[in-house]
């Protein structure tokens, strides 16, 4: 059907990052990610590593349901939460890359023994995308929202009802 090589399908399904090309061609070394390292679960999104952004949502939301359960003190669980959190990040800020080259390979090779669709779609199949990681931004801002709100209002204060009683 095509007769694209691997690195051909690599450098089409990666888009014009040089870097990540270059590094999933050789297999070498590029260091730390510093957009993985600050986005977290967003750059998995962008760069379209669904099943592994859903991994980590489920373990994350798992922990967090862990400390809830715990009966652990509000500020050590607003603490642990941000542990957590750096904890994720600095994870994938130096294990980002090699999740990436994985994810890109294991793509290509699927493709390579089973061309069902034309190379141009391959490509669109990979590459980035930001749809995805501001809509579940904005979804996310908008639960937290939904769950903070209530604990910024004002608590109800009792009324006082008086009854007056003719006869």
């Amino acid at each position: 059907m095509n007769d694209l090589t691997q690195n051909e399908l690599l450098k089409n399904f990666i888009g014009s990052e040089k870097k990540y090309i270059h590094y999933c061609e050789n297999n070498s070394k590029i260091g730390f990610n510093w957009a993985a390292f600050l986005f977290g679960i967003y750059w998995l999104l962008y760069r379209k590593m669904y099943l592994y952004a859903f991994c980590m949502l489920v373990i994350a939301t798992f922990l967090i349901l862990v400390l809830l359960l715990s009966g652990i003190n509000q500020h050590y669980f607003m603490s642990a939460c941000l542990i957590l959190n750096l904890i994720f990040n600095v994870t994938l800020g130096f294990w980002g890359n090699t999740l990436y080259r994985n994810f890109a390979l294991a793509k290509v090779k699927k493709y390579m023994n089973n061309p069902r669709y034309s190379p141009e779609f391959f490509a669109l199949y990979g590459g980035v995308t930001w749809g995805v990681p501001i809509i579940v931004l904005l979804v996310y801002s908008l639960l937290l929202f939904m769950g903070v709100a209530p604990l910024l209002m004002p608590k109800p204060q009792p009324v006082a009802i008086y009854v007056i009683e003719f006869g």
